[in-house]
């Protein structure tokens, strides 16, 4: 299995997220892994419509640590414009609005607590 798809397994991430990539700093037992977006990917919802992509925004995640090694995600989130001229960050399934920790680490963490 390929590492990409290795981690995309244990994120848990599919359509239109993949990894496009893992660098491991073996010196400083550190794994960042970048996770991208399709650039054509509509954002929308049927209430509202479309929504346009107005910026991209890099983010992190501290995650699970990979066989000992800290573990970071890093990906560019779109930014969409609302038909009413707002706008807000699209939602990646990996973390909840506000976190720093993924959502499966956090309900590893409660499970073990």
């Amino acid at each position: 299995m390929e590492v990409t798809k290795f981690y995309e397994s244990l994120i848990g991430i599919g359509e239109p997220w993949f990894v496009k990539g893992v660098v491991m700093d073996v010196a400083g037992r550190r794994v960042e892994v970048e996770i991208g977006c399709r650039e054509k990917t509509a954002w929308g919802d049927e209430k509202e419509g479309r929504f346009h992509i107005q910026s991209w925004e890099e983010r992190r995640w501290r995650h699970l640590d990979s066989c000992g090694f800290t573990t970071e995600l890093v990906a560019r989130v779109p930014r969409v414009k609302r038909p009413d001229g707002t706008t807000l960050m699209v939602e990646v399934p990996w973390a909840e609005r506000y976190m720093e920790v993924p959502r499966k680490s956090g309900q590893v963490e409660r499970r073990l607590v």
